[in-house]
Formats: structure tokens, sequence, C-alpha cells
């Protein structure tokens, strides 16, 4: 009697082993995918960002500016704030 039971526990333990592996590879199967679709995303959202920012850019220029203080030199923390259209 004792010889089956540990024979039906081997067996039954053998089983959790083997059920235990595939959900591991499933489980990693799913990981790789979601990395994968991750990483599609943020491509897909830095060519946006990409895009937005050349739009942007051309729908926005205006006169080019250039922050100068008040004794005429490149602004520096603080002081006040002078702007000089660099277009002209």
């Amino acid at each position: 009697m004792l010889q089956q039971s540990h024979k039906s526990l081997v067996n039954s333990n053998d089983h959790l082993l083997k059920d235990l592996e595939d959900t591991k590879r499933r489980h990693q199967n799913e990981v790789q995918q979601m990395n994968w679709s991750y990483e599609q995303l943020k491509r897909s959202m830095n060519l946006s960002r990409d895009n937005t920012s050349v739009m942007r850019e051309e729908h926005s220029r205006g006169p080019q500016r250039q922050e100068f203080d008040a004794g005429g030199s490149e602004r520096m923390p603080g002081s006040a704030l002078f702007y000089k259209d660099m277009d002209s």
C-alpha cells in the first residue's frame, strides 16, 4: 500500500511539473509578445512626435529672437529680459 501511494505521488508530481513547464513556456511567449508590442508602440509614438514637431515648426515660424540683458550681452539668470529680432 505504501508503494502504491508513493507511485501515485510521483505520477502526480510529474504531471504537475509538466503543467508548470507548459505554463512557464506560454507565459514567456506572452511576455515576448508584449515586449514586441511595446517596442512597436514606442516607435510609432516617436514617429508621431517627430512628425508633429516638424509640422509645428513649419507652421509656427515667426521672427527669430535672442534674449539679451540690459547691457546688451546674452541674458544671464535673474537679469532683465529684452528681445532682439534676429531676422532684421
